[in-house]
């Protein structure tokens, strides 16, 4: 009996030792080199069956009983992860990808973590083992064990899958040919042998029944795997099965007897014709797509073929090239056929796409409204419209194919086309102007001048040729190059009279503002004594009707001083020669101080005055002319409130470069016509016309002082006892 312990001992150590080599070889050679699936799970496999040899040889030797009985525990690592890992790598060996997913592949090894959980605490339940008792044989110490039901629940759980992998072996074995088939013999052979092993003892009709020789078997699997590696490619090469072939095929597939019944068909078929396999396979053609008389047409000759169906689906027709390749038996026996189709409806969209541009390019060639041609690489005219037709006199069959571009060109303009045609077909074809001003000869003779606009069509040493009859053109330039010259002349004898004429109305204006200068100081001379005198005559006056002749020719004299001051304060403001001293000003002090100086006139007047001017907002302006323009609109717009008064609102804006300043009132308020002439000079509203008061210059001399500071001034009212308000803008101190 001790013999067989240590043949059974050396087996144990030899096996682990190959295993692990094999599983390090696996892992090294396919899956960190080759990336194949399959190697990794197969790996796992290997390391399964070393922990499983390894551990059993280890509770053989050791002399502990609870050493020997973790390691007896730690062996269900190797034996529960071998079962999953086995299927996994049947499925992924046979082409059945699409059932393993994350969540299986965890959820097949959690039941093998659960049931190791199981085993290291049976101890607390003994659902594994019910009773274990060692045995001393010689140096070994062994384990008599009665199994509980969870050992069997094992066993059982562990056989289903090894049963699972190995069915799709089997059917792997019974489908394929060649290098494959004698890889899965192999494999199957690799499995058998401990699988038997495990059963015999598992089942106790063992000639030696208390040792598990199912480990010790792995030494065969390892071997017969390592010839399989290094003779059969056994996981460099694995085979496709051929459902996860047909199953993916992107292009419809059927196969039919020989009678036209479907024997299978692929998932995209299915698709295409709206149909379930299930019920159409054993149906003649005929019956399970009826509708579908152009391709049951086709399926009616042996012979190879290749035609276009067109198959209607949900109110479309697709367009399929279909494929029928005749199947024979081992005895040359028609035994049905293959029918593939592939899909070529945005082929066959594509082609009345390109049939339907032709058509309209045609159209749009003869239909141009502009004679076109196409040029050949070697200048021959391959297509022409009807408008070239008819500018050159030839018809299509003159032209088309016979007769080259040089032809229809004038002699001394024909060298001249051939170098620019060699010009813009060379390296400096994108420099090269595209349009030529060159002379056509028709047919009768007769010379035209012609704008040809030529352009490469892409892909090709062609062109394309637009062109233009600009004879009426040319003979209309010619004409307006006539009258230009003679308009030119008389431009040029017009500007002289203009120039002329301008310099005498500058003199004049010059002489005017020199007469309106010195009449003003011969005016002020004689007025000044008057205004003195007037007062004194009047206080010595002691007539009343005196003193009111008196009063009203003061009132006159003062008036003709303000005018005479007015008139000659415009004319220097019109003069160049007058200079102001432009400043940085903050608006809002001057008009505080221009509002405190008219005061007693706004109570006078009864006026309320509102001052909405940002302490921030500074101006370029002369501050003496910036004062004279503020007091004349203010007296403005004092003169023309309303009798029970009113209110004057001052306000600034910044807009950008400028300042926006506006005075608005209460008054009686302008007409769209007053507006338009309230500028001019001498110009008075019709109320104030015969108003002494009024001189009519003070906003000409606004406008006047504001064009001087490089602004503008402008009036608005809505009307009629709607007020008014006058904007001027001045350029912005802060620029």
């Amino acid at each position: 009996m001790l013999e067989v312990y240590e043949i059974y001992f050396a087996l144990l150590i030899l096996s682990g030792f190959i295993s692990l080599n094999l599983s390090f070889y696996i892992w090294w050679r396919y899956w960190l080199e080759k990336r194949v699936k399959p190697a990794s799970v197969f790996a796992l496999l290997m390391v399964s069956v070393t922990i499983w040899t390894f551990a059993s040889a280890l509770a053989l030797i050791n002399q502990n009983p609870s050493q020997t009985y973790f390691l007896e525990q730690f062996k269900y690592i190797g034996i529960l992860f071998i079962p999953p890992s086995w299927i996994i790598f049947s499925l992924q060996w046979t082409g059945r990808k699409n059932w393993l997913n994350k969540r299986r592949i965890y959820f097949i090894y959690l039941i093998s973590i659960l049931f190791l959980i199981l085993i290291f605490t049976d101890s607390l339940h003994h659902l594994i083992w019910s009773s274990i008792d060692y045995v001393q044989i010689g140096s070994y110490l062994d384990i008599s064990v009665m199994h509980g039901i969870g050992w069997w629940l094992i066993l059982a759980y562990s056989y289903l899958l090894i049963l699972i992998g190995t069915v799709y072996l089997v059917k792997g074995l019974l489908n394929l040919r060649n290098i494959y088939r004698k890889q899965a013999i192999i494999l199957l052979l690799g499995c058998l042998i401990p699988w038997i092993a495990n059963a015999i003892y598992a089942l106790n009709i063992s000639i030696i029944p208390k040792i598990d020789f199912s480990p010790s078997t792995f030494i065969f699997t390892a071997l017969v795997f390592s010839w399989g590696f290094s003779q059969f490619r056994l996981i460099d090469v694995i085979p496709i099965a051929r459902d996860a072939v047909f199953e993916n095929m992107n292009d419809p597939v059927f196969i039919l007897d020989i009678k036209n019944k479907i024997i299978d068909i692929t998932p995209s078929a299915q698709k295409i014709l709206n149909c379930n396999a299930t019920e159409v396979i054993g149906k003649k053609v005929g019956d399970a797509f009826p509708d579908q008389h152009n391709f049951i047409k086709q399926l009616g000759e042996e012979k190879e073929s290749q035609v276009e169906v067109c198959l209607f689906k949900k109110e479309q027709n697709f367009c399929f090239d279909m494929q029928i390749t005749p199947l024979y038996d081992s005895d040359n026996n028609f035994n049905g056929r293959i029918v593939v189709l592939r899909d070529i409806t945005d082929r066959k969209e594509s082609e009345e796409m390109i049939r339907k541009s032709e058509a309209a390019y045609r159209a749009i060639f003869e239909n141009t409204g502009t004679a076109t041609i196409i040029v050949e690489e070697d200048d021959t005219i391959s297509l022409a419209n009807n408008c070239f037709q008819k500018l050159s006199g030839y018809t299509r069959e003159e032209i088309e194919g016979a007769k080259k571009l040089n032809f229809f060109l004038a002699s001394k303009d024909s060298e001249r086309m051939k170098e620019y045609m060699r010009f813009r077909s060379g390296e400096n074809k994108d420099s090269a102007k595209k349009s030529q001003e060159l002379q056509l000869v028709d047919k009768a003779g007769n010379l035209k001048d012609i704008l040809l606009m030529i352009d490469f069509i892409p892909g090709t040493k062609n062109s394309v040729i637009s062109i233009l009859d600009v004879t009426a053109q040319k003979m209309v330039l010619n004409e307006l190059r006539d009258a230009h010259e003679l308009l030119y002349t008389i431009n040029k004898d017009l500007e002289r009279k203009v120039k002329d004429r301008t310099a005498r109305i500058e003199r004049l204006i010059k002489q005017k503002d020199e007469f309106i200068n010195q009449l003003g100081h011969d005016l002020k001379t004689p007025l000044t004594p008057i205004m003195a005198l007037l007062p004194i005559i009047k206080e010595k006056t002691e007539k009343f009707e005196d003193k009111e002749l008196l009063e009203v020719l003061n009132r006159n004299i003062y008036y003709m001083r303000d005018l005479v001051n007015k008139t000659i304060d415009l004319a220097k403001l019109n003069s160049d020669k007058i200079e102001f001293s432009i400043e940085d000003t903050i608006l809002l002090s001057e008009v505080e101080n221009i509002i405190k100086n008219n005061h007693i006139l706004f109570e006078e007047n009864n006026i309320n005055v509102i001052n909405k001017i940002d302490g921030d907002i500074l101006v370029k302006a002369d501050k003496l002319r910036l004062n004279e323009l503020f007091n004349n609109l203010i007296t403005n717009s004092i003169k023309y409130t309303l009798e029970e008064g009113g209110t004057i609102t001052f306000d600034a804006k910044e807009l950008g470069d400028f300042i926006k300043i506006s005075i608005k009132d209460t008054g009686i308020g302008l007409t769209e016509k007053q507006i338009d002439h309230i500028f001019e000079e001498f110009y008075k509203a019709d109320d104030s016309r015969h108003d002494l008061d009024s001189s009519g210059l003070g906003l000409p001399i606004c406008k006047r002082i504001v064009k001087k500071h490089g602004g503008d001034i402008w009036a608005e009212s809505r009307g009629k006892e709607k007020g008014s308000t006058f904007y001027f803008t001045l350029i912005n101190g802060k620029t």
